[in-house]
This record gives structure tokens, C-alpha cells and sequence, in this order.
């Protein structure tokens, strides 16, 4: 018997009649049965092999076929002197019924083989009378009575039987344990499952690193769009939500090809391939694999969504600027207010934005012209909330919508609902056709995208590519997309447009269309329009324009 505290083992486990005859007596117990168990060398003719070799008592249900259901003679009559043969053991050792196999120096007529492949620790099980199996390997008790590995035990009342097993475990010096933990007893099978679980749990880690890796990467590919689309006014929740909406169909659609075939092939190769097929075993680790890979997604977009705080210095005082007589009373116009942004250089500091003040009429275009490196594209990203000041405020409409401390959620709210986007490059996504550009912006704020389908088309139409709404942006022109850029930033009939160098990729021609489109489009919707520009040539058709140089206004607003 296994030392106390040592967990059950079949190798070092041996029982006497007295152990499963008191077992017979046990409340709840309709049979206790003896077996013993035992490894050795059978030979048969020339040929030699493993077996292991199972001891019963004569008319064991144990024995395999007892039902009836069988090959061979009548498997399942165990007899002195015989021995049952199962499917591989008779293979190995090309024995039939009748043939005599030597097991353990003892020689034994093979009365019958039964039709259920049975092993036990890899090796072929044969079947013999449990006084036959002593001189195999039991080699019974001292005073000459057999003895067995274990008990094997029917119980016809599992409630009454559960309250009586505590007292006969101890008054018996056994320990009972359910048909499924008992395969723990077996050494082999201890070792090797523990060896399958951590290979298991290997491949899962790497598997998931790989559904990680990929992700990352096809994130990091979409990295541009991604970005477009946040500028545009998408929440974090909604870039995560998509993204992990499109990783969903990736990994769920992979996952249940792999599953599926995996299944496939354990069911084809059952005899080559030892496996379980079960929901345990293949929707489980699958899932796993699902939900794994949708956190490595959501890292990933998380990691590029996330916009970092700019220094923080103390406010300054809030300053309303001199306006014209003439703006007084406009309620969508752009109010810039003694904007400052700094950054931190080394030791010291970068002023990108110096304490600059600008008024930009609802209905009106003001271009911002300056140098490289004046602080046009800074100033713009103040105006559109995607930078935060380090002083001073931004407001439209007269309401205050950009300080030092709006949160990254609230600007893109407000970017969203108020303020429309144009780039140096139309930054058009690659998957969408020019309609579906324009209809995003329902989407963000979600609405059908049918909702604007009507508006789209009326502002394809005003930029002239409305004959072009189902192509893509490869299919278009450079101006062409740059039109649809317009248009897009226009869809949502915003109170503000923000524009930067619309026309820095186009020849002179083009780009004094694009500006006079923009200036045209801005005074028919009312809305305050800033225009970055390095060309002036192109500028004729806006309404003022301002001079940027070292951070600040180099020259008043002055009429175009």
C-alpha cells in the first residue's frame, strides 16, 4: 500500500480478500470486485511483447464482451489456465483462440479475443483469472491467498454509499477514488498529462503572442487611418469598438477554420493520433484564443489612440480681444485668445505659440501665411482642440471650448459636432469610396450613414465629383481628392473650418480652385474658415489674411 499521505498508484497498491470482501458489505456497494494488475513480457510462437496483464475473479463483469458482444469464443468466461486477448495484444503477439501464450513462465490457452482495444500505461491489455495473474506478477500474500492491485466497485445507491465511504476507507486501509481520478494512479499517465498540460499551455501563450504580434502590426498599418479618423472626432471607445469589431470576424473565422480542422483530423486518425474531441477540448482553448487575441487588438489601438497631456502652466488671466465694430453680435465665429503653447525643449522650453490673439468671422475665410517653423500648424492645432494651450482659451460661437485643461474626450467631442478638417493631404481612407468618406460622419456621431447620404451627394455635387461617389481614393485624381476632402470636412455643417495647406500638393491652377472652392463653400454655410498656406498666389479669392513669423502675428488682419 502507498505510504500515508502518498497518492493512490497502482504500481504500489495491493489488497486481500478481506479489503473487498468488507467492501461487498459497505452500504450502497452492489459489487466489489478484485483486480489485479501487472506488467510483462507474453510470448506466443516467435513472437514476443508488453502486456499488461489484468487479474479477475471467474465470471468478472470486468472482462470485456461479458455482455455477449463479441469476437471470438465467449470472451468474457474467464477459466483457469486461459487467457483473453484484446485486439492489439493479439496483433502483437499474431495469437488466436486456442494458441498457448507463456505469460510470466506460465502457460496459458487463449480461450477468446474481445473487440475493445484496451491499453493500460501503453501497453496491451490481456485478461486472466486472478489466481493465474499471482505467479504473473501479483505473487499473493504469505499465507498463499490472492491478492489484487485494487477493488473495483458498483454502487447501487451513490447517496447512501457517499455517507458510508469515509468509515470504510479507514476501517478497510483503503483509499477510493471515482474512475476518472483513478487514471491519476497510473504513473504514466500522471507524467504525461502533466507534460500534454504545460505543452498545452505553451502553445496557447504562443499562440496568442503570435495573434498579438499580428495584431499590433495590422494596427500599426492602419495607423494613419486610424489617426485620420480621430482627427475627424471618433472617440476612443469607437476606434477600439471598430477594431475590435474587425478582429472579432478575423479570429472568430480563423479560430473555427483551425478548430474545425483540427477536429477534422483527430476524428480521420483516431488510432495514429490519440485525442479527445469535446467541447473541453476544442471551443474552450478556442475561445481563449479568441478572447486573447482581441486584447492583443485592443492594446494595440490603445496604444495608438492614446494622445499624451502637453506641460501644463499656469493660466493666464482671460482677455477678450478687440474685435471690428461689424463682427459684435456673430454667434459662429472663431475666437482665438491670447494662445501660447510651449514645449518642452531640453532644459529649457520651445514657444511654438506666443501669446497670439485672432478673430475669424462666421462666413468669412482668413488665410494664416508665414515661414516654415512660424507656428501656422500649431496654431491651427490649438483651434482644433487636437492640442491642448499651454495658455489662454479658444472659443466659437462664444462659447469656450478649448483651455489649458480640456480633456482629450471633450475636444474631440467638439471637433466632431463643430468643427470640420481639412489636411495637407486629403488623408482620405484607402477602403471607403468618396460617398462613404462623407457618410463616416454619421457613423461617428452614430446615425445611419443613410441619414446624410442625401447632403453627400448635394456636396459631391458642389465640389464637382459627384460622378466619381462610388470610386475609391486610388481611382481618383489628386484635385479630385482633395475635393472629396472638402467636402467631408463640410458634411457635418460645421461651425468652424480648420484647414492646413490645401493646396501644398497641387499645381498653381489647381490650387486656386481648391481655395476659391473653400471660400465659396465657407460664406454659402456661414462658416468661420482658417486657411494655413505657404503659396499667396493662390489666395486671392479669401477674405483676409494674416502673417505669422516666430510664433506670433508678424501683421494685422488685412483684407485679401
Amino acid at each position: 500500500m502507498p505510504a500515508a499521505g502518498d497518492a493512490p498508484e497502482f504500481t504500489a497498491s495491493r489488497v486481500d480478500a478481506d479489503q473487498w470482501g468488507g467492501w461487498a458489505d459497505v452500504p450502497g456497494v452492489e459489487s466489489a470486485e478484485p483486480l489485479g494488475v501487472a506488467t510483462t513480457r507474453a510470448e506466443a510462437g516467435g513472437a514476443t511483447a508488453s502486456v499488461a496483464a489484468l487479474g479477475v475473479a471467474e465470471g468478472s463483469g470486468l472482462v470485456p464482451g461479458a455482455d455477449g458482444e463479441v469476437d471470438d469464443g465467449d470472451a468474457g468466461d474467464v477459466a483457469p489456465g486461459t487467457v483473453v486477448l484484446t485486439p492489439g495484444a493479439a496483433d502483437a503477439l499474431d495469437a488466436q483462440v486456442g494458441d498457448v501464450v507463456t505469460l510470466g513462465g506460465a502457460e496459458l490457452t487463449v480461450a477468446a479475443t474481445v473487440d475493445a482495444n484496451q491499453s493500460f500505461s501503453h501497453t496491451p491489455v490481456v485478461w486472466t483469472t486472478l489466481d493465474d495473474s499471482q505467479a504473473v506478477g501479483a505473487r499473493g500474500s504469505s499465507e498463499g491467498e490472492p491478492v489484487a492491485s485494487v477493488v473495483a466497485l458498483t454502487t447501487s445507491d451513490d447517496d447512501v454509499f457517499a455517507g458510508a465511504l469515509p468509515e470504510a476507507d479507514d476501517a478497510l486501509g483503503t483509499t477510493t477514488v471515482t474512475t476518472s481520478d483513478a487514471r491519476l494512479a497510473v504513473a504514466s499517465f500522471a507524467g504525461e498529462n502533466t507534460s500534454l498540460t504545460t505543452m498545452q499551455a505553451f502553445l496557447l501563450v504562443i499562440s496568442a503572442l503570435v495573434v498579438g504580434a499580428f495584431f499590433t502590426v495590422w494596427t500599426i498599418s492602419r495607423t494613419g487611418d486610424i489617426a485620420v479618423v480621430k482627427v475627424l472626432g471618433a472617440s476612443t471607445g469607437y476606434l477600439l469598438r471598430d477594431a475590435l469589431g474587425q478582429a472579432a470576424v478575423l479570429l472568430v473565422g480563423g479560430v473555427a477554420v483551425g478548430a474545425g480542422l483540427s477536429a477534422a483530423a483527430a476524428a480521420l486518425l483516431p488510432d495514429a493520433v490519440p485525442v479527445v474531441v469535446t467541447a473541453a477540448t476544442t471551443l474552450l482553448p478556442a475561445a481563449g484564443l479568441v478572447l486573447l487575441g482581441l486584447v492583443g487588438a485592443g492594446v494595440s489601438v490603445a496604444r495608438i489612440t492614446a494622445s499624451t497631456r502637453t506641460r501644463r502652466w499656469p493660466p493666464a488671466e482671460p482677455c477678450s480681444p478687440t474685435l471690428p465694430a461689424d463682427l459684435e453680435g456673430v454667434t459662429r465665429d472663431l475666437h482665438l485668445e491670447h494662445i501660447t503653447l510651449l514645449y518642452p525643449d531640453g532644459d529649457g522650453t520651445l514657444t511654438a505659440v506666443d501669446d497670439v490673439d485672432l478673430a475669424v468671422p462666421a462666413g468669412t475665410t482668413t488665410a494664416l501665411l508665414g515661414p516654415s517653423r512660424a507656428g501656422k500648424s500649431s496654431l491651427l492645432a490649438v483651434a482644433s482642440g487636437l492640442t491642448r494651450p499651454t495658455r489662454g482659451i479658444v472659443r466659437i460661437g462664444g462659447d469656450v471650448v478649448f483651455t489649458p485643461d480640456t480633456t482629450v474626450a471633450q475636444a474631440t467631442r467638439v471637433r466632431l459636432e463643430r468643427i470640420g478638417m481639412g489636411f495637407q493631404s486629403p488623408q482620405l481612407l484607402g477602403s471607403l469610396t468618396a460617398l462613404e468618406q462623407l457618410e463616416l460622419h454619421a457613423h461617428l456621431r452614430g446615425r445611419r450613414p443613410s441619414s446624410v447620404h442625401g447632403r453627400a451627394m448635394e456636396l459631391l455635387d458642389a465640389v464637382g465629383v459627384a460622378d466619381h461617389a462610388h470610386k475609391r481614393p486610388a481611382q481618383l485624381t489628386g484635385g479630385q481628392r482633395q475635393r472629396v476632402a472638402i467636402a467631408r470636412a463640410l458634411v457635418g455643417r460645421p461651425e468652424v473650418l480648420l484647414v492646413d495647406e490645401p493646396t501644398s500638393a497641387l499645381d498653381h491652377e489647381r490650387g486656386t480652385q481648391v481655395v476659391e472652392l473653400i471660400t465659396r463653400l465657407a460664406r454659402e454655410m456661414f462658416a468661420a474658415t482658417l486657411l494655413v498656406s505657404h503659396d499667396a498666389s493662390t489666395l486671392a479669392s479669401v477674405d483676409a489674411t494674416v502673417r505669422m513669423v516666430d510664433a506670433r502675428i508678424d501683421e494685422p488682419v488685412t483684407a485679401a
